[in-house]
Formats: C-alpha cells, sequence, structure tokens
C-alpha cells in the first residue's frame, strides 16, 4: 500500500441450486481510504562492498515512516541471526572491525504501538584476510623424553607478502611470543607437558587475530620394567594365576609371557594400571623360575624384560600313615599313643583322627609331618577302628588305612581272674579228695557179706568182709550188667570121707574167698543204673581138693555196690 489510497467495494449473489436463474443486481458501492502508519526501514552498510577483514564497518537502520502518519513511536531493531546486534527508537547504527565470521544476512526490524512490524534485509560479505590458523604436531606420537616440534601456519592470505606473527599456548599460558615462523620445540617431554594446545596469528598491519583449534598432546609414557607375582597360591597340578603389570606406561600395554626362551602367551591391556593375568601350570617346583615378563608400548624398542617369578609353590600331601606307637593290643589303664605320618606335602599340614567314621578332637600335639594322640589311660571303650587324614593349603585330603585297636583287661584284674581260678581248682580238689574218701568209706561199709550155710544142718554162719585190702581168690567174671558173683564155701568133706586134716587142723570150716571185678562202664551201652544186688555163690571142696558143688554150704545174702544197666527207651 502507499500511504494513502481509496477503494471502492460492492457485492451480489447468485444461487447455485438455480444455475440457470443467473446472477444478481450489485449491491450499492462503498468507498474505503486507507493511511499507512508504518512504512517499510532503511539499512544502509558502510562501506558499502569490498569489505575486507580488518576495515571499519558500519550499519545503520531507520524507520522510514512519515512523522504526519506515524502513530507513536518505532522501536528499531538490528540483528544477525538470532542475536540483536542494535536496538533504538526510530535509527541505530552499530559500528565494528569487519571479520570473516561477520559475511552473512542482517536484518532490521522497526515496529509501532499498534505491534505492527515491518523490516528490511541485507547481505553482508567480508573478505578474509587470511585464513584461520593451523597448529600441528611432529611426529604424530610423543613419546616420554623423546622431542617433539609444534608448527602454527595458516593456509591462505589475500595478500601473500603479508607479514603475520604467531602465538602457541598450552591451555592459557604462552609458549612463544609472536614468532614470525610459528614454531615451539620440546627437547625432552614429559608427563607434565600433555595437554590443550592451541595458537594465534595476528597481521601486522591490521588488528586480525585468529585462534587455531585446540588439540590434545598425548605424551606416551614408556612402559617401566613391570613386575611378576602370583595370584593365590600356587599348586602343583594345579592352573594357578601370573600377574604381569607395569607401574607407569601409556596404553595399550602389551604384556608377553615367557616360559623360558618361548613366548607362552601375549596380552593387551588398554586401561591405566591394569594388570595381564596368565593361567599355568606347573608339575614340579623347579618350574616356577622359569616364568619371566615382557612389556612394551612403543615398538620392539620400549620393550622391558621382569626378573623370573620368585613364589612359594605348595605341594600336596602324597598320603597319610597312621601307626600305634603301643601295638594294636593295650591292656587297659596302659597308655596309647596314634601317631598320623604325613608324605610329602609342603608345611603346615593339618591333621584330623576319627574313630569309627566320626572325628574327635586331638591333643594339639603337631610337629612338622606328624602328629601325635595320646590316649593316657584307655578303657575298654578306647577299642575299634582308627585313621587319620592330613590335608595342607592344596586343598587335598589323604586317608590313612584304618587300624584295629584292642583294649584288653589290665595285669591286676587278669592276675585277680588267675588266683581266683587257682582257688576255684585247689576247692574242686579238695572236695574230690573228701568226697572220694567218702565214696570209700561207704564201698567199705557196703561190701560186708553175710554168709551161713546152705545146708540145714549147720547152724553156723559165717560173716565175711570184702575190702579193698581183701585176699581174693578164684576170680569170677563179671555178668554184663556188672554185677559180680562171689562164692564162699565151707570146706568139708564129701559124705563118707574122711579129714585128713589131722588133729591139728582147726575145727573151723575153711573159707575160700573169691575176687571180684567191677568192670568199668561201655560209653556206648545204655546209661548205668547204680544198686545193690544179693549174689549166691555155692562152693564144695572134695577130698582131691577140686571144688565140689554138691553139698557145699552156700553164701547167700551178699551185697555188693555196684552198677547197673539202665535200660534205655
Amino acid at each position: 500500500m502507499k500511504l494513502k489510497e481509496s477503494a471502492s467495494f460492492y457485492c451480489n449473489f447468485q444461487v447455485m441450486t438455480v444455475p440457470d436463474a443467473g446472477t444478481s443486481n450489485n449491491s450499492n458501492t462503498l468507498s474505503i481510504t486507507t493511511t499507512e502508519s508504518l512504512r517499510e526501514p532503511i539499512m544502509e552498510i558502510h562501506p558499502s562492498h569490498n569489505i575486507i577483514e580488518g576495515d571499519a564497518l558500519t550499519i545503520v537502520c531507520r524507520s522510514s515512516t512519515d512523522p504526519r502518519f506515524q502513530v507513536g513511536a518505532v522501536k528499531i531493531f538490528l540483528r544477525k541471526g538470532d542475536k540483536i546486534l542494535k536496538a533504538g527508537n526510530g535509527s541505530v547504527s552499530h559500528s565494528m572491525i569487519a571479520q570473516a565470521d561477520d559475511s552473512g544476512e542482517y536484518e532490521c526490524k522497526a515496529e509501532n504501538e499498534r505491534r505492527v512490524r515491518k523490516s528490511a534485509k541485507k547481505i553482508l560479505r567480508v573478505t578474509e584476510l587470511f585464513s584461520k590458523p593451523v597448529l600441528v604436531q611432529s611426529p604424530a606420537e610423543i613419546d616420554e623424553g623423546k622431542p617433539f616440534n609444534l608448527t602454527c601456519h595458516v593456509e591462505n592470505k589475500i595478500f601473500p607478502d603479508m607479514q603475520l606473527k604467531y602465538t602457541i599456548y598450552k591451555n592459557i599460558t604462552a609458549l612463544t611470543s609472536g614468532s614470525p615462523d610459528g614454531s615451539y620445540t620440546n627437547d625432552r617431554p614429559t608427563l607434565d607437558d600433555e595437554g590443550f594446545y592451541h595458537c594465534s596469528a595476528v597481521a601486522e598491519f591490521k588488528p586480525i587475530n585468529k585462534t587455531s583449534k585446540e588439540i590434545f598432546l598425548k605424551v606416551h609414557t614408556l612402559v617401566s620394567t613391570p613386575t611378576i607375582a602370583v595370584s593365590g597360591n600356587v599348586i602343583l597340578n594345579k592352573p594357578f594365576s601370573v600377574v604381569c603389570r607395569s607401574d607407569r606406561g601409556s596404553v595399550p600395554i602389551s604384556y608377553t609371557l615367557m616360559r623360558g626362551s618361548e613366548a607362552f602367551k601375549t596380552l593387551a591391556v588398554w586401561t591405566a594400571l591394569e594388570p595381564a593375568h596368565f593361567t599355568v601350570t606347573i608339575k614340579t617346583k623347579e618350574e616356577i623360575r622359569d616364568f619371566t615378563c615382557e612389556a612394551q608400548n612403543r615398538g620392539p624398542s620400549s620393550v622391558r624384560t621382569s626378573a623370573a617369578l620368585n613364589a612359594s609353590v605348595i605341594e600336596p600331601v602324597s598320603s597319610a600313615e597312621l601307626q600305634l606307637i603301643t601295638g594294636p593290643d593295650v591292656a587297659e589303664g596302659q597308655s596309647l599313643t596314634l601317631q598320623c605320618q604325613a608324605v610329602g606335602g609342603t608345611l603346615p599340614i593339618e591333621f584330623h583322627f576319627y574313630k569309627g567314621g566320626q572325628e574327635f578332637q586331638p591333643d594339639p600335639d603337631k610337629s612338622g609331618r606328624h602328629w601325635s594322640h595320646i590316649i593316657k589311660a584307655v578303657t575298654r571303650e578306647d577299642s575299634g577302628t582308627y585313621y587319620c587324614d592330613a590335608t595342607n593349603r592344596a586343598g587335598e585330603t589323604r586317608s590313612s588305612a584304618k587300624l584295629t585297636v584292642n583294649v584288653t583287661l589290665a595285669l591286676w584284674k587278669l592276675a585277680l581272674i588267675g588266683l581266683f581260678c587257682v582257688l576255684l581248682l585247689l576247692a574242686i580238689a579238695a572236695f574230690c579228695v573228701i568226697w572220694h574218701k567218702s565214696r570209700a568209706a561207704k564201698k567199705d561199709t557196703a561190701a560186708e557179706l553175710s554168709v551161713k550155710p546152705s545146708s540145714p544142718k549147720s547152724d553156723d554162719s559165717l560173716t565175711v568182709s570184702l575190702t579193698n585190702e581183701t585176699e581174693v581168690y578164684n576170680k569170677v567174671a563179671v555178668g554184663p550188667g556188672g554185677g559180680a558173683r562171689v562164692s564162699q564155701c565151707e570146706s568139708q568133706s564129701p559124705p563118707g570121707s574122711e579129714d585128713i586134716s589131722g588133729d591139728d587142723t582147726p575145727s573151723e570150716p575153711d573159707v575160700e574167698y573169691t575176687e571180684v571185678v567191677h568192670l568199668e562202664p561201655n560209653p556206648s551201652r545204655a546209661p548205668v543204673r547204680k544198686g545193690t544186688d544179693t549174689v549166691y555163690s555155692e562152693l564144695r571142696n572134695s577130698s582131691q581138693g577140686a571144688a565140689y558143688h554138691g553139698d557145699c554150704d552156700s553164701v547167700e545174702y551178699a551185697q555188693l555196690q555196684h552198677n547197673t544197666v539202665q535200660p534205655t527207651h
């Protein structure tokens, strides 16, 4: 719109459902006149072209609205992108030294009290006097103690002969000041030289100062001589861990475990002070000295070798032996010593004693490779089966063979029992002697025989006692039942015979004795029954001296003590 402008407006209609009806007549006409309250602002740049870095630059932004039609104050804003460079009422001016970074689109915006806004835009182009400097390190990787160089330079300059001055910084500390060649050298860098570096370049005839991007200068610390050790216990024939570690050195660090002159394994670590772990196994104690460790982080020239591995090696217990010092048989009240002996194994060795499968607390008598348990006064309860086991830090338990302990009676108890047995035997012997004598006496009494003639003519009776001392004649066999027949006759002459004995012959009747033999019982026969039988015997002497049984008086009622056979059922 122009500052002041008029326009006429009217309207008509048409029925859409009846197209053939046509269009209505035009309505009345209205005339409207408008007046512009805010016009587009004016932006001016001085100089307007050929702007080079370092030139003085002014940008002006102002309102172009006629004061006669202006509604209130007009606010002016000069901005580049989202950044407001200047703000004011009616007009603003912004002055600066042109930099390459100042190139871009600028906007001048005007706003009145009615919130009406209008703006104008222009493109500013600033020619770069020289490009941003670049800081370069050499060599690309810096080792501790080895020299390095930093160089600051620019790649493009609008004037080839233009002189620049360079300054190199570490963080905010200047290492050089206005050096025309832009170079810095460190002959013996250390870890303290590690950090962020940048540089700046300044033109001599124009106040242009440009700064490079920061670089991080890493000083690689050469690896120190590694240490070698073991982690945990070293047990023969079991895997264990060997640890290699260097206290200093930039990562990554490569560790190689050497076994003799051969490389066993190589590992790389990427964290400072992180150790390398190797798993190995040895069969003899001497093999532990074969291991060394090599570390490097900057190539073969940085290799460092550790000392030989030195660590205690634990040998497992080979076997356990249980010994009974006092023997397997021990009397009550005596002491019993159990000694468990470990074969092989690294000290200290732990021993355990068991009786019947149950562990019992031994006396604290531990000495090297054996351990003794002493029972000072054994009892019958100490009899049983014993064994022991031995173990050390290797964790392998070895058990002994089982031994049996027999606890016998005490000597005084055996003596007392012997004395009792002797007294008992003596008592039995005395009883037997007394019993035998009593038996013999009874036999003597029972063996007395009552004899009388069997002839009714004789009234004389004869009694004969048979004892063990009686002399007996005419032995008579004992019958199957064990009985004996005893015959006794009075010496008489047969009828009609004469007495040839003469006058000197006593008138007493002659007595003939018969021996009684007691046979031993046969074990295969039935049991013998004790009893008394009456045996009859009759003898008669003839004139010729032969036995005559016709008229001989019989011996009656001869009672003998003897044994008879008990019938079996």
